[in-house]
């Protein structure tokens, strides 16, 4: 198995370039970050590569997504046909998706979306690109992508350990999904704090600190599964708005951030 992960320009206040030099001292085999629509993204693709560092996978932009589900061909459909055709031709070998975001609409899987969702997934089937499409908030739509598309070769899911925990009440996700898992996004968080579900729980803590996953019961799923890709962490650095998860994180070095999530990627490849 190999080590993965994420960069972000949130981060520190260096490009990323710079952060993936510390990626790869920490030992990491691959990164991982979002996609623009701009020459930095290609560049930064390259540089990843050129010092060693595979792209194990892109994120996908994610804004607007419900409109997937009410609109034919909404603004953020051609927005991810680009996205889709330029990972392609960098030859990246998977995308993450979101398939539905916001917590003030309803979730409800549509024709219209299993079309939109479905048209993504020829475009990406041109390249040989696998879109990997994520739990999150809405996780009926993922279901429905799952009904309705998980049987074309190149669709399949990422799980978010975090997402299942403050996002999908704690299900295990991987019994549902595991046979098409393309990706994993691992990170912790503290539940859901407040009377209802919302973004700012979504605190993405490194594994094995103060969060709430339960690593044992993730660790053994994966065993069960024969995983055997990548293990590969998503981060955040700074607490979200009135929250103080990442405090013991203020002034940490890009090397000690990226060596502690090194080491963490580590625990969980020796557990499975």
């Amino acid at each position: 198995m190999k080590l993965a992960v994420n960069v972000e320009k949130s981060f520190f206040d260096i490009p990323l370039k710079e952060q993936m030099l510390s990626v790869k001292k920490a030992g990491f085999d691959g990164v991982f970050f979002d996609w623009c629509d701009s020459e930095e993204f290609t560049e930064n693709v390259n540089f990843a590569r050129e010092i060693g560092l595979e792209i194990a996978s892109i994120h996908a932009p994610f804004d607007s997504v419900c409109d997937m589900w009410t609109e034919e061909k909404p603004p953020i459909f051609h927005k991810l046909i680009k996205c889709i055709n330029t990972c392609g031709e960098l030859g990246i070998k998977t995308l993450v998706c979101h398939v539905y975001i916001g917590f003030d609409t309803v979730a409800k899987v549509t024709d219209i979306g299993i079309k939109n969702f479905s048209l993504l997934i020829d475009e990406a089937e041109k390249y040989d690109l696998n879109l990997a499409f994520e739990n999150t908030e809405g996780v009926e739509c993922l279901y429905g992508i799952k009904k309705h598309l998980s049987r074309r070769k190149n669709c399949g899911f990422c799980i978010d350990t975090g997402h299942e925990l403050c996002y999908n009440a704690g299900y295990d996700l991987l019994k549902d999904f595991g046979d098409k898992l393309f990706f994993l996004h691992i990170n912790d968080n503290m539940g859901v704090t407040g009377d209802k579900i919302f973004w700012t729980d979504d605190a993405h803590i490194m594994p094995y600190k103060q969060g709430k996953v339960n690593w044992q019961r993730f660790c053994d799923n994966l065993k069960r599964l024969k995983w055997d890709k990548w293990i590969s962490l998503e981060l955040c650095l700074k607490n979200k708005p009135d929250k103080h998860t990442h405090d013991d994180l203020i002034g940490v070095t890009p090397d000690n951030f990226f060596k502690m999530a090194f080491n963490a990627a580590t625990k969980i490849k020796d557990s499975i």
